[in-house]
């Protein structure tokens, strides 16, 4: 990718602490798996806020980085990294709202 060593400095730090503020933020939700289950959705929606961020970053934050890639086959791999990375991390959302969703036990481990 054509970053700056100050650009990519940048990016990198952002979307660390982005990612750190998502599992700050996420995690207390994540021990709440019964009862009542809206603090669990207050949670699941603030992370939700640092995530959508990593995600715009990773597709169109960086896409001119990406398209100024010379290299074709290196481009062609950075935009399926890119798109990987995404796509394994929506997992993410889909799974925390399952106890919301009523799904527990061996349910949830099935919805999985």
């Amino acid at each position: 990718m054509k970053l700056s060593g100050e650009e990519a400095k940048s990016k990198c730090m952002t979307l660390g602490a982005s990612s750190a503020a998502m599992i700050i933020l996420g995690y207390p939700g994540e021990l709440i798996v019964e009862g009542a289950l809206g603090a669990r959705w207050m949670y699941w929606f603030l992370a939700m806020i640092p995530f959508c961020y990593i995600v715009y970053e990773l597709l169109v934050g960086l896409a001119g980085a990406t398209n100024a890639e010379a290299n074709d086959n290196v481009k062609a791999l950075i935009l399926r990294a890119q798109w990987v990375t995404v796509i394994s991390w929506l997992t993410y959302p889909i799974v925390y709202v399952f106890p919301m969703l009523g799904l527990a036990g061996a349910n949830a481990v099935v919805a999985i």
